[in-house]
């Protein structure tokens, strides 16, 4: 799974998954090829699932494996959040992993997160946690990323939606999602937040966030509607990447240009996305950070060779509001970039 375009698939299903396994929405992230996803499920399970023991036994699992393959600091912190929910867990079982971490790990931190863990379990005399238990590929086919086929929804249950709507009650409201994304969000120089997401075609897409009290729990954050039918101006593989083009504002929109920049740059129907977006549907940002993104977006909409994508460059430069892209668009247009393009309707 990239980083912000969601999730490459991991399985594809003929039918939409059961309510049961839609309510471990979280596994599969535990069950990605990606290292930033697992580490980001391994932080839901802590937060509020880690009563769920096939999910600390899929993260005891990725414990099992990583510990020893990878001593590289950038892992560390993934490692840690395996640790600590094993911690949250409970469960003796996971004592002798833990201690065998706590032991080796080539990391301090790790160790000393291990340790922790280690003080929050019981004694055990049971049959300690073994990763043979488990059968990936069987895990990854039940729960997929992708939850049911591709197809349109109905984007009036997303204007009844409520903030801090629990999980569940949003999955009943909106029915199965298409398919489950991370996207990682920067609020600040420093802070990078991962939030999950689901994508609904057609409709939009909805983010989640840990609510801490009373009680740890995941509810409706932020919802997006698409503001204009983007299957009909995007056909590639990459619809959850261009759903988001089309739909996130302010800070979101500028982080997703700059960590996708060359994904985009290389794919004509996402550029048209974006050009659709500014020219027509969303052209005014609604801070400065948007304004940014769409400056950047500008940049690579001119990088096209296809004058049907150059030509939402005009709209733009004649935007008072349009910020910095108005700016950029006149820049290109006063070049010549634009002789060949057609007139937008």
């Amino acid at each position: 799974m990239r980083r912000w375009v969601w999730s490459v698939v991991v399985g594809v299903l003929s039918m939409t998954v059961s309510a049961t396994e839609l309510s471990r929405w979280y596994l599969p992230m535990l069950l990605d090829e990606d290292r930033h996803v697992v580490k980001a499920g391994a932080r839901v399970v802590y937060h509020s699932y880690a009563s769920d023991e096939l999910a600390t036994d899929i993260v005891a699992a990725r414990l099992y494996q990583d510990i020893v393959p990878d001593p590289k600091s950038e892992a560390s912190d993934q490692l840690s959040w395996y640790a600590k929910a094993l911690g949250m867990s409970g469960n003796g079982k996971y004592r002798a992993l833990l201690q065998r971490v706590r032991e080796i790990a080539p990391r301090s931190k790790v160790r000393t997160y291990a340790g922790e863990a280690l003080e929050q379990l019981p004694e055990f005399s049971g049959e300690p946690f073994s990763p043979a238990s488990l059968d990936f590929d069987a895990l990854r086919a039940q729960y997929p990323l992708t939850f049911s086929e591709f197809r349109e929804y109905d984007k009036m249950p997303f204007r009844s939606l409520t903030p801090m709507m629990p999980v569940d009650a949003m999955f009943t409201h909106l029915g199965t999602p298409w398919k489950l994304g991370l996207m990682s969000t920067r609020y600040n120089r420093y802070a990078v937040v991962d939030e999950v997401g689901f994508h609904y075609p057609g409709a939009g897409v909805v983010f989640l966030k840990l609510i801490k009290t009373p009680t740890p729990h995941y509810a409706l954050i932020a919802w997006y509607e698409e503001p204009f039918p983007i299957k009909e101006f995007y056909q590639g593989e990459d619809y959850d990447l261009a759903q988001l083009l089309a739909t996130v504002r302010g800070q979101n929109f500028r982080h997703l240009i700059k960590t996708n920049s060359d994904v985009i740059a290389g794919d004509e129907g996402l550029l048209r996305i974006l050009g659709e977006r500014m020219s027509t549907y969303l052209p005014t940002p609604v801070d400065k950070y948007e304004a940014d993104g769409m400056a950047i977006a500008v940049k690579l909409i001119a990088r096209s060779s296809d004058p049907e994508t150059l030509k939402h460059l005009r709209p733009i430069a004649k935007n008072d509001s349009a910020g910095k892209a108005q700016d950029v668009a006149q820049g290109y247009i006063e070049d010549g970039l634009l002789k060949n393009a057609p007139a937008m309707p």
